[in-house]
């Protein structure tokens, strides 16, 4: 007996070796066809390395916000829960199982390493809230188990699964079984011994191909196209590896590696050699953000390396048009010859009709078959004259790209090799942000250049592309008309600019030494020019690890794009009348600025991607400010709640009295107006002051506000030491000034229908940019100070009904003035638009030259067919005739709108100014102007 009790114990020692020898390996808990693996070492330490040891605070407060019920139905419960975990998080690892078309999308298992000083479970109230996430959910202090998720507390262990299955593998993984584990597969167990960093992470290409396969084209077409023009057939894993930015650390530098499982193919041609870059150091330090590309020796080559890759995937777009049309044609003929089928024998004319459009669809099928073998089997022909003796007429985008420029090429009596051979081996392109400029929009099209090295003098070839512009101008033109020879070389600092003369078409090419380029306006060309003679260059500290090599390299200064984004929006946010946006002051926040560079490198069978971000990473600081506002907003729902109280007590009210007040004689009227008050609402039963009419905004009542948000509440409360029948309106909030004296012509009779003639109803809205105009407006009350971002929020009167509204110090004072005189203001003012910039006043002014044109060849054909015996009759000058300037112009002129008038001018803003031989044209705006003269003469003011 008793040797049989020790051989069965020994067995069992022996059976549990390996289970108590092996210890944990990465990828244990991911599912062996795992999609993606991504591990963060220390998610704990990472938190407080990058917002400090109180990173919890910032994060609570932005939780406090919330109300009670959104707090509980909206997802706080369970962001709150995850903080609770947070700072005692270890080794996080994170397993994408696989993707589907159906909830839960992405099938994800998240195992966190945990302290031992963890919470050993969850918290009751999140229990609680588990259990009523849906019919099928159930929660326990250590596990919950829903629709959306399964999450399950371990001794030192936290798991999170979106399926039951996934929680399955995880408790076969902590009872010994790995075998459908990732870690037991060689490809991952061969990238994991090389994997450091506190972030790594393994994607598997074969895994993520076979799952969209499975997902299927209708499913992902636009994202399985993309994939295939980047040949995603030979990637074989993505490995990426990263370090966490601290407070105090200037970088952050992430890796990315990209193994093939052969050599690239048509996508090549983007492949040039890796080696240093030095064209940065010739561009203006007021660079935003730019790409470089090395263009290798074989311009040539290249160009036609990239238009037969764009036309392979225009032919692939076509094939796949094709085989979707192949399908549907088939799918209809069939459709047809079962319809022929069961027609009786008598249905000759249905019959006949079927026929017609079997044969038709039948064509179409071949039609697209035969397109669908063209579209196979054509390589990029740059030779139009190889085309055409092949007898092939339907060219592709790429082909037709390459015809023009040989034919512009040939009309300067220029040859590709002649214009390639300058070239060097460095491209860029870029914004360049200029005084005044804001992110997006046109201005992003005036601040854009594109430079390229030269190797060689290109003024001949300059010259030749000049005289060929004028020549190209001159043709077609009539006699009669002003002979306008626009482009001109203007010499800078550093170079020449070819632009148009007067500068009435923005965009321009610049040409210096050693560098060529096109530019949105001329004030970037002047900047560049001047940084590639030494004047104002980046430097090149300011780019992070700018020495990296690599063929390719995308340059971004973070904060600068942030801030103009920021500035961008306000002038949106910052409506009149309402309460200012978000206002981060990001240059405030990065005082030490924040910059990216990402460069590549591009092996045989790889491809490299090393990314820098340097500079100020305090996310302390960002989440201390996302936090101010998050109360920022809870104090305005707070006083908007208080406003609209009031707002419905004012309604009640004259609902309540209006026909005694149709009753009243005048004087009786007005001293009955005058008595309404905010105690003579609440003794009527119609104000019931919320929260006792206080503003979560005065700063006397931080300390009760900050409780508020700390229990979730939605009332300040009373002071401490105040009786109960003292809460009512003891600490208003808001100055009272009193419902309208002429109320009884506004609103004691229904308003009409529409309003008069000039006027709005309403507040706020239409104008340009939303900037409308607020008429006939009465200020009912507001806050006793401008506590809100420097202003202050009250209830306004206007058009017969109440508005809340946000009234800045300028807004308020006017309004307090005029109601203080018994009147309404009959417009509130609003804030004027910065000025614009002047090189914007510049591109505005020239682009009047279209319409300036267009009046100078109207008065030479009024003069050539006798219609006016001198140019002083076309004297005029718009300023005197205000709004009536575009009549006069064309009664003048002797034409109409209908005839073709000149609406794409100002025509306030002309003078035509006569002479004895001649006429000048003046366009004025700003102080700015732009003239053209008959004898072709061109003259602007910044010019003179």
């Amino acid at each position: 007996m008793k040797t049989r009790l020790a051989f069965t114990l020994a067995l069992a020692v022996i059976a549990a070796t390996p289970l108590l020898a092996r210890e944990r390996q990465p990828g244990d808990y991911a599912p062996r066809n795992s999609l993606a693996y991504v591990r963060i070492e220390n998610l704990g330490a990472a938190l407080t390395k990058m917002a400090g040891d109180d990173f919890e605070v910032p994060l609570a407060r932005w939780l406090a916000t919330a109300p009670e019920e959104d707090y509980k139905k909206r997802g706080g419960l369970v962001f709150a829960e995850f903080m609770r975990f947070a700072r005692h998080a270890r080794k996080t690892e994170i397993g994408v199982a696989d993707v589907m078309v159906r909830a839960p999308h992405a099938q994800l298992v998240i195992i966190i390493d945990l302290a031992d000083n963890a919470p050993k479970e969850f918290s009751k109230d999140f229990v609680e809230f588990a259990a009523k996430m849906g019919d099928k959910s159930k929660a326990t202090p250590t596990n919950v188990t829903s629709d959306m998720f399964c999450l399950s507390l371990f001794p030192g262990m936290m798991a999170v699964t979106t399926t039951p299955a996934l929680m399955q593998h995880v408790n076969d993984v902590r009872e010994g079984r790995v075998d459908e584990s990732l870690s037991e597969t060689k490809r991952f167990q061969g990238w994991s011994k090389s994997a450091k960093g506190e972030l790594v992470m393994f994607a598997d290409m074969r895994a993520f191909r076979s799952a969209l396969d499975r997902l299927g084209r209708d499913a992902a077409s636009k994202p399985l196209e993309v994939l295939e023009a980047l040949e995603w057939h030979r990637w074989d894993y993505l490995s990426i590896y990263g370090e966490f930015p601290g407070r105090t650390d200037s970088q952050v530098h992430l890796s990315a590696q990209m193994i093939l499982t052969e050599p690239w193919g048509s996508l090549g041609f983007m492949m040039k050699p890796a080696g240093s870059f030095s064209l940065h150091r010739r561009l203006p330090r007021e660079i935003v953000m730019m790409a470089m590309a090395q263009l290798g020796n074989d311009h040539k080559k290249t160009l036609i390396d990239t238009l037969s890759f764009f036309h392979d995937q225009e032919l692939g777009r076509v094939a796949r048009e094709c085989e979707g049309e192949i399908e549907r044609c088939k799918r209809r003929i069939d459709e047809i010859d079962k319809s022929i089928a069961g027609l009786k024998d008598d249905a000759k004319d249905e019959r006949e009709k079927l026929e017609t459009e079997k044969k038709a669809m039948q064509a179409q099928l071949d039609a697209a078959q035969k397109r669908l073998e063209d579209s196979k089997s054509r390589p990029f022909e740059p030779s139009k004259e190889s085309r055409l003796a092949a007898g092939i007429t339907d060219i592709s985008g790429s082909e037709r790209t390459m015809d023009g420029l040989l034919e512009s090429l040939k009309g300067m009596e220029l040859d590709l090799d002649q214009v390639l051979a300058p070239l060097g081996g460095e491209l860029a392109v870029g914004n360049i942000m200029l005084p005044g400029a804001s992110l997006g929009g046109m201005d992003s099209n005036y601040c854009m250049f594109a430079a390229v090295q030269t190797r060689t003098d290109v003024t001949d070839l300059k010259d030749k592309i000049l005289a060929f512009i004028q020549k190209m101008e001159q043709q077609g033109r009539s006699p009669d008309h002003i002979q306008r020879q626009w482009w001109v070389t203007r010499h800078v600092q550093g170079g020449d600019i070819l632009c148009m003369r007067g500068g009435w078409q923005s965009q321009c090419v610049f040409i210096g030494d050693g560098i060529l380029g096109f530019a949105g306006c001329e004030d970037v060309a002047v900047r560049v020019l001047a940084a590639s003679a030494g004047n104002g260059a980046l430097p090149h500290a300011r780019i992070p690890n700018a020495e990296h090599p690599g063929s390719k390299v995308f340059y971004m200064d973070l904060m600068e794009v942030l801030a103009l984004s920021q500035e961008g929006r306000r002038s949106w946010d910052n409506q009149p009348l309402r309460v200012p946006g978000f206002q981060l002051n990001v240059r405030k926040l990065l005082r030490s600025g924040l910059r990216l560079t990402v460069s590549t490198d591009e092996q045989t069978q790889s491809l490299g991607l090393h990314g820098t971000l340097s500079g100020d990473l305090n996310l302390r600081t960002l989440l201390d400010e996302i936090a101010s506002e998050a109360e920022f907003d809870r104090a305005r729902r707070h006083d908007d709640a208080v406003l609209s109280e009031m707002r419905r007590a004012c309604d009640a009210w004259l609902q309540a009295v209006r026909p005694k007040l149709s009753q009243l004689k005048p004087d009786e009227l007005k001293k009955a107006l005058a008595e309404v008050t905010l105690e003579s609402l609440e003794k009527d039963g119609h104000l019931k002051p919320y929260d006792g009419l206080r503003s979560a905004f005065d700063p006397l009542l931080a300390d009760r506000f900050q409780a508020m948000l700390a229990k979730r509440g939605g009332e300040l409360g009373p002071r401490a030491d105040a009786r109960p029948e003292d809460a009512s309106l003891a600490e208003c909030g808001y100055a009272w000034f009193g419902v309208p004296p002429d109320i009884s012509t506004k609103d004691i009779e229904p308003p009409p229908e529409e309003p008069p003639a000039g006027r709005s109803i309403g507040i706020g809205g239409g104008g340009r940019g939303g900037r409308g105009i607020q008429y006939d407006v009465w200020m009912v009350c507001a806050q006793h100070g401008s506590w809100a971002r420097k202003g202050r929020l009250a209830l306004l009167h206007a058009d017969g009904g109440y508005q809340t509204a946000y009234l800045t110090d300028d807004q308020f004072n006017a309004l307090r003035l005029a109601n203080g005189r018994g009147e309404r203001l009959v417009e509130v003012p609003t804030p004027a638009d910065p000025p614009s910039p002047e090189w914007r006043q510049r591109i505005e002014v020239c682009q009047q030259l279209y319409g300036v044109c267009e009046v100078a060849d109207r008065i030479l054909e009024l003069k050539k067919n006798g219609d006016i015996k001198s140019y002083s009759e076309a004297a005029f000058r718009g300023a005197d005739y205000g709004e009536k300037a575009d009549a006069e112009l064309q009664a003048r002129l002797k034409t109409t709108a209908r005839e073709g008038g000149f609406g794409s001018v100002d025509a306030e803003a002309i003078e035509i100014i006569p002479s004895d031989d001649g006429f000048r044209i003046r366009f004025t705006k700003d102080g700015l102007w732009v003239e053209i003269a008959s004898d072709n003469t061109l003259k602007t003011s910044w010019d003179e």
